[in-house]
């Protein structure tokens, strides 16, 4: 009933604020004397009974329904609900805003509540103290006089609250859990906004002891936390706060939930940023260095937020003081870790120990990075190269001055013994011919590996902050050196090593000048200017050394497991050397016989496609020339789209690397050169474009289709039409000869057509079961597609390009 008055009273118009706040002290006032002297009825005890036994033989009282009545006074009946009833009109008043804090009228009227909210905090009443309590936190932000008069007051009774409600036999009910919560915020209110008034040592105690046994119970650790930064926010100082801070700082790592991790984690950097410990800090810092090695990955990454807050608010006297302290351990745990995420977090936090400390400090641990890498010990090397990285990102372009006493070192991790029969192997010629390929040597995952790997990372660091060029003779040579090293990991069983060995070939011909390559190339007596290594770098071997780059790149392609990154990278890389070979077969066009190179002729160009096709990737490795060169890398390109067309035709990560490099090679080549070549380009085009099925996607068809479209642009629409039709007259003759060729074999060698034709109907019972089993379950097709893909994978890798 009175929750039906009040929200009546709520929504008349005719109750202004000024009018409802007197009706609610009016109501309160007349209650509150009343309400305070209230007593409990106490039952009288029965006193006749003494040391003689009760005779069994009497008779017992006839047992009532009701507790013994104990006469009350009249007005005392009730009064609890009337005061609650008026602490709900309160609350409601100042929840829905009606009073401003900026209003002085406002803010005159609700200072008289101050003194009663105090008396009311008298009662034992759990709701109505329930109630106080949620009207005094919205009025303890206001700036009202008679707060700075009844605070000691009202925190007197807030621990009266405390004492009696929150370890008297345990919170059972939700209204006591309620009324604790409440409380403790009110305390932390007053605590954390009311800085003149100081509590004892012995509610410190008291407090602390709350918020001790508070963070063990998950119900209450959303008070117990911002209590204890109130605390420590005035800093308030007693033995028993050491103690609690321990086991804060143990929460931090062993807590259950993040949440709990982040507030525990805070409230030990403020008390370690704010607090006078003296020689005590240590034991703290110990106690987090002796924890980067816990057993739960959760907890090690606690530690390592922890030593990064640290790092970021310490002073820089104490960091400089015991920088090897923190250092050490965490370079160790660095390589020992076994999570990647808990490494990339100490490396960010070794990066911040680097920016904090002063040179000289830098210097000591660059000292220390080269002995590591000069140890004989292989996880000492690696520790080594990894530091030397996290230096570069730390000191930038500043990093050059070490340049000359780490390259020689880094070069001979690059040299590894362990790895020395594999960076030896020159990259093999396959050949289409050779259908058995060995994939049990690909991605070892050996230290070897690792170390070179990160040597790899380290090198690229220095070459994008220090660049590639260098005047200094001693450098120059060490450079020279470290590419030829780094051209050899292009064909490294492990992926890793041969993405960042890509990508530092695209970081060296990003700095070269393709004019000077070519002017270079050109010319074996032009002057090559000092300090320029990459020219330095093509003038070694000249087009025999492209020829090399152009392998180990198809190479790369042609790799069974090939990740999109490497796919990408890759095939920048050969559009560059594809520019290169273009640009030298222009200049030396004038040499080259005119039936290798007009195209008007098309029985010559029939001849000339069916030869290749015949000779395969056989080259004549006596004469290297441009032409020779970017045909037969254009005829790769189409092996590769056709082979990955025909056995993986779902995965078009290979053909998109084709046709956005046939769009970027059409570019470089402009309208002069396309029509010499562009028979030869349009093949992998015109077989996606003529499936009607379109296997390999939506994304690979629309791919060809903006690829059509900018060779038609770039050459002209007759031009395009005369070679797309040429084009189309070949797959015709292609696949009639093809035919011919089958029913020859069959007749010629009935074993092997019949051997065809089981592989050819197992596959098709394989692909109408999956198809079968994606209608029925289409949330298991996926993983049956997977074991499917799979199980050809395992198959032995035969490219016939």
């Amino acid at each position: 009933v009175f929750k039906k008055v009040a929200i009546g009273i709520g929504r008349n118009k005719s109750f202004t604020p000024k009018i409802l706040l007197i009706f609610i002290h009016e109501l309160m006032t007349n209650h509150i004397l009343v309400l305070k002297h209230v007593s409990r009825p106490k039952i009288q005890e029965d006193k006749t009974t003494g040391l003689r036994p009760v005779d069994s033989r009497l008779l017992l009282p006839v047992p009532t329904r009701s507790k013994p009545h104990c006469p009350v006074q009249e007005s005392s009946i009730s009064v609890h609900i009337i005061t609650q009833f008026g602490l709900h009109l309160f609350r409601m008043a100042l929840k829905r805003g009606k009073y401003k804090s900026g209003c002085k009228e406002h803010l005159e009227m609700l200072d008289p509540f101050v003194p009663i909210l105090s008396e009311v905090l008298s009662s034992r009443h759990v709701k109505v103290l329930s109630r106080a309590l949620h009207c005094l936190i919205t009025i303890l932000d206001l700036p009202l006089p008679s707060l700075q008069i009844h605070v000691s007051e009202i925190n007197t009774q807030l621990f009266s609250i405390l004492r009696h409600f929150s370890h008297s036999g345990g919170v059972t009910t939700s209204s006591n859990q309620e009324l604790i919560a409440i409380a403790f915020k009110s305390m932390t209110a007053i605590i954390h906004d009311y800085t003149h008034y100081k509590i004892s040592e012995d509610e410190l105690r008291l407090l602390l002891s709350y918020i001790e046994q508070d963070i063990d119970d998950y119900k209450r650790q959303s008070t117990a936390f911002p209590l204890l930064k109130a605390i420590l926010d005035r800093r308030f100082i007693v033995d028993e706060i050491h103690d609690v801070m321990r086991k804060i700082a143990e929460l931090s790592i062993r807590g259950d939930t993040s949440r709990i991790r982040a507030n525990s984690r805070n409230s030990v950097i403020q008390f370690l940023l704010d607090y006078p410990l003296g020689k005590k800090i240590n034991q703290h810092l110990d106690f987090f260095i002796a924890n980067l090695g816990f057993e739960e990955q959760f907890g090690r990454e606690s530690v390592i937020e922890t030593l990064g807050l640290e790092f970021n608010k310490f002073p820089q006297k104490v960091l400089l003081s015991n920088t090897m302290y923190f250092f050490v351990p965490l370079a160790s745990q660095l390589i020992n870790e076994e999570s990647p995420l808990c490494r990339q977090m100490i490396a960010e936090v070794i990066r911040t120990l680097l920016k904090k400390i002063s040179k000289e400090k830098r210097n000591d641990i660059n000292t220390m990075a080269v002995d590591w890498m000069s140890h004989r010990n292989l996880v000492h090397k690696q520790l080594g190269v990894q530091i030397i990285g996290l230096l570069v990102d730390v000191e930038q372009r500043e990093f050059e001055r070490r340049l000359e006493k780490i390259l020689t070192p880094l070069l001979k991790c690059l040299n590894h013994d362990e790895m020395s029969e594999i960076t030896e192997d020159k990259p093999e010629e396959e050949d289409e011919d050779n259908e058995e390929r060995d994939e049990s040597s690909l991605d070892p995952i050996t230290g070897g590996d690792h170390l070179i790997f990160n040597t790899l990372v380290t090198m690229e660091k220095i070459f994008t902050e220090c660049g590639i060029n260098t005047s200094n003779s001693d450098l120059y040579n060490l450079y020279y050196n470290i590419w030829d090293r780094i051209q050899c990991y292009l064909l490294h069983p492990h992926t890793w090593i041969r993405l960042i060995s890509s990508r530092l070939f695209g970081l060296l011909f990003s700095t070269c000048n393709m004019e000077e390559i070519i002017e270079l190339l050109v010319d074996e007596k032009s002057h090559i200017p000092e300090g320029k290594v990459g020219l330095d770098f093509f003038a070694k071997g000249r087009l025999m050394n492209l020829r090399k780059l152009k392998q180990c790149f198809m190479s790369q392609l042609k790799a069974p497991l090939l990740s999109e990154e490497l796919a990408n990278q890759t095939m920048k890389n050969q559009v560059f050397i594809t520019k290169l070979l273009l640009s030298l077969h222009v200049l030396t066009k004038h040499s080259v016989s005119t039936e290798e190179t007009n195209v008007d002729n098309i029985d010559i160009k029939k001849r000339k496609i069916e030869e290749e096709e015949e000779r395969g990737d056989k080259e004549d490795n006596d004469i290297v020339t441009p032409g020779k060169e970017l045909g037969h890398l254009i005829y790769q390109m189409d092996r590769l789209a056709r082979y990955e067309a025909g056995h993986y035709p779902k995965e078009p990560m290979k053909r998109s690397c084709v046709f956005k490099w046939i769009g970027a090679v059409a570019m470089a080549m402009g309208s002069d050169n396309l029509c010499d070549w562009l028979v030869r380009l349009l093949p992998p085009l015109y077989k996606e474009l003529s499936d009607t099925r379109r296997t390999g996607g939506e994304d690979l068809h629309n791919l060809a289709e903006e690829v059509i479209e900018l060779v038609k642009g770039v050459c002209g629409k007759d031009v395009f039409s005369s070679a797309y039709s040429q084009v189309c007259c070949l797959a015709k003759e292609r696949t009639v000869k093809r035919k011919a060729q089958y029913a020859l074999e069959a007749v010629a060698n009935p074993e092997r057509n019949i051997k065809r034709k089981w592989r050819k109907n197992k596959l098709k019972r394989e692909s109408k079961k999956r198809k079968t089993l994606e209608r029925r379950h289409p949330s298991t097709s996926a993983l049956v597609f997977n074991k499917t893909f799979l199980s050809i994978k395992q198959e032995p890798f035969s490219c016939s390009f």
